[in-house]
């Protein structure tokens, strides 16, 4: 099923001088629960794990006082086939996201909770099985439910936070707030939900003061966004743009409208979101997720 994303309620390129330089494309992933295809892109599920690999643990959950090592959850799988705006390596086509269940506290970006994994699909020709994640290891909240994906792009303004200092301040002119930025801009910025690239929403923590990769100091930047929810109510109380067209028959609150709006089933710290930032200059270099 295709989902729409609302047209913007504003035209802010033409009504906030400077601020069309800063539009950028985010592709919205839409997951809803199905039964994903191993080789495709999803969200939970089984991933293309080859036969033999080692499937990775982390020394640092609050469960290894217990064992040595928990294994990690798988998270997501995207192909270039279909979300080709991610940077992928030479010679890769498959990229795979596993975290830890279990939180760590540090939310400017713990390199020790998530590993990403560059592939080239067709050099998985025998597939491992998968382990299922162990209760007694991973709180229930943590765990992705498989999910089918729709990926939609849309244009989208950065978190007000990342904009500079002349562009803000003509943001706050346009719509005079005693809030730090017009509610309103969140109906045009840092999309909520589960996406691939733009800009991450801070709504719920202070934004790194420094986002770089831990190996070379190069920029870091979004590989993909997690979230709690697909969308969230608007400051008017409005359907926000956010919520999928397909969607609005649903009604608030029932079991039919959870399931599309938090469709993975992962609860974030706060109810909040994260995201898993890659180095910009050699992907390849270990990642940061960073909770907000």
């Amino acid at each position: 099923m295709t989902h729409t994303t609302g047209p913007p309620p504003y035209d802010l390129a033409a009504e906030v001088p400077g601020l069309a330089a800063y539009a950028r494309t985010t592709v919205r992933l839409h997951p809803r629960r199905g039964r994903p295809d191993v080789r495709g892109s999803h969200l939970g599920g089984r991933l293309l794990w080859p036969s033999g690999e080692p499937w990775p643990t982390c020394a640092r959950s609050r469960y290894c006082a217990l064992e040595p090592g928990v294994r990690m959850l798988a998270v997501v799988q995207l192909t270039a086939a279909d979300v080709g705006e991610i940077r992928f390596p030479p010679g890769t086509d498959l990229v795979q996201v596993l975290w830890c269940g279990s939180f760590h506290g540090e939310p400017d970006g713990d390199p020790e909770s998530v590993r990403v994994y560059w592939r080239r699909a067709a050099d998985v020709v025998r597939i491992a099985r998968q382990p299922r994640p162990d209760p007694a290891d991973h709180a229930d909240e943590s765990i992705p439910r498989p999910c089918v994906l729709d990926p939609e792009r849309v244009t989208e303004y950065p978190w007000f936070e990342e904009l500079p200092a002349d562009v803000l301040r003509r943001l706050r002119a346009w719509r005079p707030s005693p809030a730090l930025y017009p509610p309103e801009y969140d109906e045009v910025s840092a999309a909520p939900g589960y996406k691939v690239g733009g800009s991450m929403r801070w709504d719920g923590a202070d934004m790194p003061t420094e986002l770089v990769c831990t190996s070379c100091g190069a920029p870091a930047e979004l590989l993909i966004q997690f979230d709690t929810a697909e969308w969230s109510e608007t400051a008017s109380g409005q359907p926000s743009r956010w919520w999928p067209v397909e969607d609005r028959d649903r009604t608030p609150d029932t079991a039919t409208y959870v399931r599309v709006a938090e469709p993975t089933g992962v609860w974030y710290p706060r109810g909040g979101n994260c995201g898993v930032f890659v180095c910009s200059a050699v992907p390849g270099h270990p990642a940061r997720l960073c909770h907000n």
